[in-house]
């Protein structure tokens, strides 16, 4: 399906070879494209760590953060976001950028269960803010790479609890490497251990 571009929504590639290019959305409910300042600071956190690295995004809405990683040199990945229309929109957007991408319409707890993640070097994780973080148990319990970064995105308003209660109860699981804050929305790296 091709999206009509001037009635579309639009957030910016910041880095990379991608730079400055529009990344095309349609509002809809529990979407909320990343902010182009957390955005940033989260690549520059994985710009040691992204070069020829396989990326999955959850929760992927837009599909911004799967492909700031590929501008900036990851080697692949897969979006994952139960939203039909997120998907099309996903789609278009890596048509557009030449991009060969995977895209699955599945819930991130779904797919999490059916697939093997044990390839992936980085994971977005950016639920709607009113979901818990019931997907960091899903994914303590997947295989997972050591060293693979864990990005989560959270509203700020619980940020500091919520990353002590993850850092303590998957002690050993994962670890917290870095965090900040913007306005509304947080952010942490953690790494797998």
């Amino acid at each position: 399906m091709r999206f009509d571009q001037k009635n579309k929504n639009q957030v910016k590639v910041i880095a990379g070879k991608y730079r400055g290019r529009n990344i095309y959305f349609r509002e809809h409910k529990g979407l909320r494209p990343t902010k182009a300042i957390l955005r940033e600071t989260v690549f520059n956190w994985l710009a040691p760590h992204i070069t020829e690295k396989v990326c999955l995004d959850l929760f992927a809405g837009t599909g911004v953060m799967l492909i700031e990683a590929l501008s900036r040199g990851a080697n692949g990945g897969i979006a994952v976001d139960n939203n039909p229309v997120s998907k099309e929109l996903i789609q278009e957007n890596i048509k557009t950028l030449e991009l060969d991408l995977e895209v699955i319409c599945q819930s991130a707890e779904d797919f999490i269960q059916s697939h093997n993640l044990s390839h992936f070097d980085i994971i977005f994780v950016d639920p709607p803010y009113e979901h818990d973080l019931s997907i960091i148990d899903i994914l303590s319990a997947a295989e997972l790479k050591k060293g693979m970064k864990l990005i989560l995105e959270r509203p700020s308003i619980n940020f500091i609890k919520e990353i002590n209660t993850v850092s303590q109860r998957y002690d050993g699981v994962f670890k917290l490497i870095k965090q900040k804050t913007f306005g509304s929305s947080s952010c942490a790296m953690l790494e797998k251990q």
